[in-house]
């Protein structure tokens, strides 16, 4: 089960943040073949880029890991308000993702090129590694929107930190709380991003 908060301040404004696993070692092994350095090559410029994209990409891409999703939200907002955003937020970042999936895709295919070229391939890793976060977080929305169970539950965290949100230095103790009980990084920069919609 995944903990997934979810910010609501106002209309048109939703911000989801999912707990933040640590991200996988991966380790060389000198009996590698060709491919396999290559899709190992990949997934570590995929690691190393994830800190650096969007946070609603590694949002999805975690969703593939899980079947129970509990969705925290704050105490004055209706659940089915709640469940129709995160399902229109799901099916926007579905649709997302599946266009960008057959961009860098493309870009990766056209990079292929450049492998001969010594030296890193920027023209290669990049874009495969951006096509494996995009095919990440596309089958996580799909998870998101067919087979995950989902359940609601009000919490009173959320609504402090939302009444604070021009000034999130009066709450930081409220954030630090909610993000140890929920294992999330970075709330507030996030925060920061929503109050600049």
């Amino acid at each position: 089960m995944m903990n997934l908060i979810v910010f609501a301040p106002s209309q048109g404004k939703f911000l989801p943040i999912i707990e933040t696993p640590s991200s996988p070692d991966i380790v060389a092994d000198k009996t590698e073949k060709r491919w396999q350095k290559i899709k190992r090559g990949i997934r570590q410029t995929y690691y190393r880029l994830k800190e650096k994209i969007d946070h609603q990409e590694n949002l999805c891409s975690q969703l593939r890991h899980t079947s129970e999703l509990c969705v925290y939200y704050p105490s004055n907002q209706d659940i089915s308000e709640i469940s129709d955003q995160l399902h229109l937020f799901f099916k926007a970042r579905y649709s997302k993702h599946s266009r960008w999936l057959c961009v860098d895709a493309i870009l990766a295919l056209l990079g292929i090129f450049f492998m001969p070229i010594p030296g890193p391939n920027f023209f290669f890793y990049y874009p495969a590694a951006r096509t494996l976060g995009h095919y990440l977080a596309r089958k996580g929305t799909q998870r998101a929107l067919s087979t995950l169970q989902i359940s609601f539950t009000k919490e009173p965290l959320i609504d402090q930190i939302q009444i604070h949100l021009k000034n999130l230095e009066e709450v930081s103790g409220v954030i630090t709380e909610l993000e140890t009980r929920y294992h999330l990084k970075n709330i507030k920069k996030l925060l920061c991003h929503l109050e600049e919609k």
